[in-house]
């Protein structure tokens, strides 16, 4: 599901924030059109499929583990992805492959690229 862009004028200028399938939007863009791209990208493999979801909703088994409580705050409860299949984790570095091949195409030379990760995408 993709909601309408909105764009913002601040202090460090005018930003678009966009809510939707990044690989659409950016096929969307002229080359050489964005200036930064600020992302934490869903990776949506298999934390978020019906049987794992209901898991979570649960609070017992599946990919999420119990978060740690640090002074008196519970944080929420985050996916293992050391429970990724090869398979899996072949798709995961096939969407970031594809993911990278676009946003080098859509920003500008010298452009940054700002992307949350974990471990297991450095492997």
């Amino acid at each position: 599901m993709a909601l309408p862009s909105r764009t913002a004028e601040g202090g460090a200028g005018r930003c678009e924030l966009v809510l939707g399938d990044c690989l659409a939007w950016m096929d969307a863009r002229p080359p050489c059109s964005v200036h930064a791209i600020v992302t934490d990208p869903p990776y949506g493999l298999k934390e978020y499929s019906a049987t794992e979801t209901a898991k979570l909703r649960g609070g017992r088994g599946g990919v999420w583990r119990e978060p740690p409580r640090l002074d008196g705050c519970t944080r929420s409860p985050l996916p293992r992805f050391t429970v990724l299949s090869a398979g899996e984790r072949a798709a995961l570095q096939a969407f970031f492959a594809e993911f990278a091949r676009r946003a080098l195409r859509v920003l500008v030379p010298g452009g940054h690229l700002m992307l949350a990760a974990n471990p297991l995408l450095s492997t």
